[in-house]
């Protein structure tokens, strides 16, 4: 976990420069402000860094420098933010613990459900985004239509790490972004709800609640979590610009804008939705002639932040983009849901979004939602909650519309009803913030009127033991409902490992490992073995593709024509059986038995369930 830590604080010191620099590291926004703006400064330093070739590590270096700026100016305010922080602590205590105790349950879960995990659980987003951020870490890397920022993030960031491996490297950056939430959240609803508890509160369910900040590890949606941050900073800019608008606000929107480009394009509509329905409810207050004046700032800063991508950006979506892959899947959805398919997938995602303490999170959600629509605070929020539920809705239920299947086609993969429920749990977190509030300041105030002091005190008492109680069962539920796919999952265990090792001492240059696709470990030795595999994710050989699929379609018979003359031509020397396969991927590769007995293989290491062969070719 300490990659994960070490990533997690150089966003937050970085977007402090930012802040910092931009006069608006005040107030406890500025810490929700701070992991947006510092992954959207690092993002766009390492994109541009990777796209004019820069050679390693110039672009971990430029990150680091980020940073450093920032603990600097920590440094130099050091005094005033720790009399802040003092102030905090004494002026809210419980609110205090509150924040505190969301970043613990968060990383006592990822280390219990995480600890020992040596590359992602999928061996095919995971992979992906393996491959590529490997390529900018090296600073090799090609142009193509998906969005560059987190590979080049995750390359910079490991340019300065030189000692771990790509794979354990990246899975570990991930979660970083992971740990930042809370902060983020924590920060836009003191914006939002003007109260330290609530937001602290908030904040604390978000750390309890799977889908969107544990969900996206196990299939390596670390791109839709970054830009999912960087949404929230936007929002949190969107609200201060309309309290007191600036030219320091535009420029920063900008940056978040140009840096959710590069990142992950689709929430580009999760931003227009949430900023529309912002300026909707305070049109009048809203400086629309200093607005229209401002805007187009911010658009100049985003297009130079974004610049090196547009190109391919607007070459791709030129092409349909996405159309044509979401249009099948919308009519694959509209099948699935006459076969309730689709729907019971839906529950399952809607439950997700509640948080593991559902029983007690529901009626604290309704009672936040109450509240917002009765004192007319928090309506943004509710309105929030239910547009992108409703999406969900739409999409699952009503997807044989055409209507509604040529904008889920066009919005693609944006569309998808668990994205949306995903970005639904940041509103229903603050209205169930809003509606525990509403519970304790109830009971409070139930100890308040009760006769004697003993009375009053058993109040005292039982109120704390529930909470504690509560606090406890659902970090337990939560770090055991982890456990169950990181064990599913998994697609490298302590067997790979031994393996990988005897591989890395053993392999030649030039030598290729016959990988069983991304049904395995395999797929991750290019970085825990240095040897080159068959089949990659992400790096396409046109010029060999025959010559690969002959050789897996054929992997018992390598002594053999036609896969003799293809594993030749691509001094194909290993071949790897994986210990543990993961459910992302079926095996390719026929049982440890047959190819044991191929005329074409000899076992030469094994280690419990891993098994690598080597090739005995006539070559």
């Amino acid at each position: 976990m300490l990659v994960a830590i070490f990533f997690a604080v150089l966003t937050v010191c970085a977007g402090y420069a930012v802040l910092r620099c931009l006069a608006l590291a005040k107030g406890p926004a500025a810490l929700g402000l701070a992991p947006s703006a510092g992954l959207a400064l690092t993002t766009v330093v390492s994109t541009w860094s990777g796209s004019l070739g820069f050679p390693p590590p110039i672009a971990g270096l430029l990150v680091v420098f980020c940073a450093a700026v920032g603990i600097g100016l920590v440094a130099h305010d050091r005094s005033q933010l720790a009399a802040s922080l003092d102030g905090f602590r004494k002026q809210d205590p419980l609110a205090a613990a509150s924040l505190a105790a969301a970043i613990g349950v968060e990383l006592l879960s990822l280390t219990i459900a995480f600890g020992g995990v040596q590359a992602p659980l999928s061996p095919h987003d995971g992979a992906f985004h393996v491959e590529t951020s490997d390529e900018f870490r090296h600073a090799t890397a090609h142009a193509s239509w998906y969005p560059p920022g987190l590979a080049a993030l995750f390359g910079a960031a490991l340019q300065a790490l030189p000692w771990v491996d790509t794979a354990f490297g990246a899975t570990y950056l991930g979660l970083g972004i992971t740990l930042v939430i809370p902060v983020a959240i924590f920060g836009l609803a003191s914006l939002l709800s003007r109260d330290l508890l609530t937001a602290s509160l908030a904040a604390l369910f978000s750390s309890l609640t799977y889908l969107l900040t544990y969900y996206p590890q196990m299939w390596s949606g670390w791109p839709q979590l970054l830009g999912i941050v960087l949404v929230l900073g936007l929002w949190v800019v969107a609200t201060l610009y309309i309290e007191r608008p600036s030219w320091q606000l535009t420029v920063l929107a900008g940056l978040l804008v140009g840096a959710v480009i590069v990142v992950h394009g689709t929430e580009l509509y999760t931003s227009a939705l949430v900023l529309s329905v912002v300026a909707l409810a305070n049109w009048r207050r809203l400086g629309w002639v200093r607005l229209g004046a401002q805007v187009p700032v911010a658009i100049a800063v985003a297009l130079v932040c974004a610049a090196p991508y547009l190109p391919l950006l607007l070459h791709w979506a030129g092409g349909g983009g996405a159309f044509d892959v979401g249009l099948s899947d919308a009519q694959a959805l509209a099948s699935g849901s006459k076969t309730n398919t689709a729907a019971d997938l839906l529950w399952v995602f809607g439950l997700d979004a509640i948080g593991v303490d559902l029983p007690v999170r529901l009626p604290l959600v309704i009672l936040g939602v109450g509240w917002a629509l009765w004192r007319r605070t928090g309506r943004i929020v509710v309105a929030l909650a239910v547009a992108f539920i409703g999406l969900a809705v739409i999409a699952t239920f009503f997807s044989t519309l055409p209507a509604v299947r040529q904008v889920y086609a066009t919005t693609y993969p944006w569309s998808l009803p668990y994205r949306q429920l995903t970005f639904a749990v940041v509103p229903l977190t603050l209205l169930a913030g809003v509606g525990a509030v509403r519970v304790m300041r109830g009971w409070s105030a139930l100890r308040e009127r009760a006769r004697g002091v003993a009375t009053r005190r058993r109040l005292e008492r039982t109120g704390r033991l529930l909470v504690v109680a509560w606090l406890l069962v659902a970090t337990t539920a939560l770090t055991n409902f982890l456990l169950i796919p990181r064990r599913l999952l998994s697609s490298f265990g302590a067997d790979d490992a031994a393996a990988m090792t005897w591989l890395s001492e053993n392999r030649a240059p030039g030598e290729v490992l016959a990988n069983d696709t991304y049904a395995d470990a395999g797929i991750w030795a290019p970085y825990k073995a240095h040897v080159a595999i068959l089949v990659y994710r992400s790096l396409d050989a046109p010029g060999t593709i025959e010559q690969r699929t002959t050789i897996l379609a054929n992997i018992t018979q390598l002594d053999r024509q036609p896969a003799l003359a293809a594993a030749c031509a691509l001094n194909v020397r290993y071949v790897y059986y994986g210990a543990e396969h993961s459910a992302w991927q079926e095996r390719t590769f026929p049982s440890v038995e047959e190819l044991r007995a191929s005329t074409g293989l000899e076992e030469a290491y094994s280690h419990g369930q891993a098994v690598v062969f080597r090739t005995r070719l006539p070559c």
